[in-house]
């Protein structure tokens, strides 16, 4: 969200959730739901595995989720 400079408000409109319920979730204030999970992920172009910390790549795709390490 920050390296793409969209805001709590622009978030908010395009997973249908208002500003201040963003944010609160932002600060783990509350918490997510898989909906809203996967259309933030949509959104922000992303992986959910990425939003939750499971991978540090943003551009992760699930299909790299599956690969096995290579040395």
């Amino acid at each position: 969200m920050w390296d793409q400079k969209i805001t709590q408000t622009a978030l908010g409109n395009m997973i249908g959730m208002e500003q201040s319920s963003v944010g609160k979730r932002l600060r783990g204030e509350r918490g997510w739901s898989i909906a809203n999970l996967l259309a933030t992920a949509r959104a922000l172009n992303t992986t959910v595995a990425y939003l939750v910390g499971e991978v540090d790549d943003p551009e992760c795709t699930p299909s790299d989720l599956n690969r096995e390490p290579t040395d």
